[in-house]
């Protein structure tokens, strides 16, 4: 009677190991690690490691060097990578880099392009501080590219996971970008908070003196209670 079962069993244990073999995580693939040695370590246990790990390493080796102020440097570790041939957690963290790099030479459309990488479709399947580190960039770079109300849309959208100085930053950095709006760019949009954003911004705008933008501020945070900017006003 067992020997009827076996061949069931194996196969049941064959697509067990098949759906685990193809599952998201494992075609997402593993980010770097925070590194525990110097740069030049790193570079040196790279060359002496296979392709995947010498990648990891590298990417590892080239944002330790950005972090540390060493563009350069770090633009030509990145360079020794063959990015197109990484998992996408990879790529996307590599790309990250790249636009960072972009953004410290001044040149907001090629961190953009960077980091339009069909990779990023998965960004919300990598850690919340990597999205975080991405999406930033992404804010950083539309604004340098003169886009201020697609990067308050970034921002507003990531203030959520943000704390402690960091939300901080966040929220000036939004209110500094709806300032920056017309009257006419202040329209309502899908997103209530990015709406609520542009509503208190029309209407600083448009009161006179100091005293008709303190009413406009009262008015709206009534009509607003619950908004971001009605619990800490910009």
């Amino acid at each position: 009677m067992m020997a009827r079962f076996r061949p069931l069993l194996f196969l049941c244990i064959a697509a067990v190991l098949s759906a685990c073999a193809s599952s998201p995580s494992s075609t997402l693939g593993e980010l770097p690690r925070t590194p525990q040695a110097s740069t030049q370590q790193l570079l040196k246990e790279a060359d002496a490691s296979d392709p995947a790990e010498a990648a990891l390493l590298r990417l590892s080796a080239a944002d330790q060097s950005m972090q540390q102020g060493n563009q350069a440097l770090a633009r030509q570790i990145l360079e020794q990578v063959a990015i197109e041939q990484l998992k996408p957690a990879q790529q996307m963290f590599a790309r990250t880099l790249e636009a960072e790099l972009a953004l410290s030479d001044g040149e907001p459309q090629r961190a953009l392009q960077a980091l339009q990488h069909p990779a990023f479709e998965r960004l919300a399947e990598l850690p919340v501080d990597q999205q975080l580190r991405t999406q930033l960039a992404r804010a950083q770079a539309l604004e340098a590219n003169g886009q201020p109300l697609d990067a308050a849309r970034e921002r507003t959208f990531i203030a959520p996971l943000l704390s402690g100085e960091a939300a901080e930053q966040n929220h000036e950095a939004i209110w500094s970008l709806v300032s920056s709006l017309s009257v006419d760019q202040m329209q309502p949009t899908a997103d209530t908070d990015l709406s609520g954003w542009l509503s208190l911004a029309a209407a600083v705008k448009q009161a006179g003196t100091i005293g008709q933008q303190q009413r406009a501020i009262d008015a709206w945070t009534q009509q607003n209670p619950n908004h971001p900017a009605a619990r800490r006003l910009p």
